[in-house]
């Protein structure tokens, strides 16, 4: 379509926006329909796509401009389990959407020809809420933590601590992550001191009777904020959140974008540089 108006206008009409989604199977049927080139997708009702890219650039009405749509394949499957997955292995996560659960992968990032959504409609959107957990996952691929060895050497026997660990598998199932906030990411010398502060974020679509975010507050300042406040050289960022109105562990409704740039998730894997070795992660 020639005239950017016109294609933007349809476009918003059948609801295009960042975090909607369509099944693999409708889109493929679409781009041949219409004799539109698109990668090679997963050909199953399980498949499904989500659309990645802000809503702003899905809809923009210049295809030469923006020839392109950003998205990520997903699969449903009704036995996953995101247990203490989105913690241990950030290179995968369980979605809840409108009741269903869907496998995402890393490698299932996708880009296509953005005109094809002229020619068919997603079948539904994302909550917000569910969008936003999505987002940080795909920001977190990029700037996942990775803490200087003098600082796990100082921390290392906190994060370890087996009642601390055991704490995160009894709950993780509710965990949106664990978030860290670092004043240097260099190798300080054994005088110079880091300042961290670490909170942990729940899923706010899990919270429930049985979940009690102040309590599990409580345990969480008990089981790693206060012994990672005793290590030396290691200043505490956490004392100074309460003038900030942030707690030790928060809703994920609460834990807003720009939060990411100062705290990054913190996975509890130890991945060799050796493929062989990567089948697994370590600790938790």
């Amino acid at each position: 379509m020639d005239n950017p108006t016109d294609s933007r206008q349809i476009l918003l009409e059948l609801e295009w926006r960042q975090g909607s989604v369509i099944s693999c199977q409708q889109l493929l049927a679409a781009a041949n329909e219409h004799g539109i080139p698109i990668p090679e997708l997963p050909d199953n009702p399980v498949a499904h796509i989500i659309i990645i890219s802000m809503s702003c650039d899905v809809v923009y009405g210049d295809f030469e401009v923006l020839p392109n749509v950003e998205a990520q394949v997903c699969f449903l499957n009704p036995k996953a389990k995101n247990s203490n997955a989105k913690i241990i292995d950030p290179r995968k996560m369980v979605l809840v959407h409108d009741k269903s659960k869907f496998d995402i992968n890393m490698n299932g990032a996708v880009s296509f020809n953005r005109a094809l959504l002229l020619h068919t409609k997603p079948t539904s959107k994302l909550l917000l809420d569910s969008l936003n957990s999505l987002l940080r996952w795909k920001v977190a691929q990029y700037n996942r933590l990775a803490l200087p060895e003098e600082l796990v050497n100082r921390i290392g026997n906190a994060l370890r601590d087996n009642k601390f660990q055991k704490w995160v598998k009894q709950y993780a199932h509710y965990f949106e992550g664990i978030f860290i906030e670092l004043n240097s990411f260099e190798e300080l010398k054994e005088n110079e001191t880091y300042a961290l502060g670490i909170i942990c974020v729940v899923n706010a679509a899990k919270l429930n009777d049985e979940v009690n975010i102040i309590e599990l507050s409580s345990q969480f300042e008990e089981l790693i904020i206060q012994p990672i406040g005793e290590v030396e050289k290691v200043m505490l960022l956490n004392d100074t959140y309460d003038q900030e109105g942030l707690d030790a562990v928060i809703s994920s409704n609460e834990f807003t974008y720009d939060m990411l740039k100062r705290f990054r998730r913190y996975p509890f894997d130890h991945f060799s540089l050796d493929p062989e070795q990567n089948d697994a992660p370590v600790s938790i």
